[in-house]
């Protein structure tokens, strides 16, 4: 009969034996399932950080690229700016060319005049006549 105890106790011991094991095995299977879940929410996580970090590089190059094309804008403005400032000096300066061709031609006309009629002004003319007649009448 103690045979048999010995018997019930050893079965119920590995029994029990078999029913911790089993324990065991479905807490690390539950432990792997939680570090897969936990895995797999880490990899959204980094997946979702890495999908803002492009994002934000995309938002910051179209920035970029707008930035230049508003300099580029600008640049060409100045250039045409430019451009127009210097047309309208070199307008300014043929007017004033011109202004002055007319005024020497005029002086060479006014002079030419002068010296191909040789006559004297109108006061010059009266003091000579006022010198001839006070020289005679002495």
């Amino acid at each position: 009969m103690v045979f048999f105890q010995n018997e019930i106790r050893f079965i119920s011991l590995q029994f029990e034996a078999a029913r911790e094991e089993a324990a065991r095995e479905e807490r690390a299977r539950e432990e792997r399932a939680r570090e897969e879940v936990a895995r797999e929410e880490r990899a959204r996580e980094q997946a979702a950080r890495e999908e803002r970090v492009r994002e934000e590089a995309a938002r910051e190059e179209a920035a970029r690229e707008e930035a230049a094309r508003e300099e580029r804008v600008r640049e060409e403005a100045v250039r045409e700016e430019r451009a127009r400032e210097e047309a309208a000096r070199e307008e300014r300066a043929r007017e004033e060319a011109a202004r002055e061709e007319r005024a020497r031609e005029e002086a060479a006309r006014e002079t030419k005049v002068k010296y191909y009629t040789g006559l004297p002004s109108h006061a010059t003319f009266m003091m000579l006549l006022h010198a001839v007649a006070n020289s005679t009448v002495e």
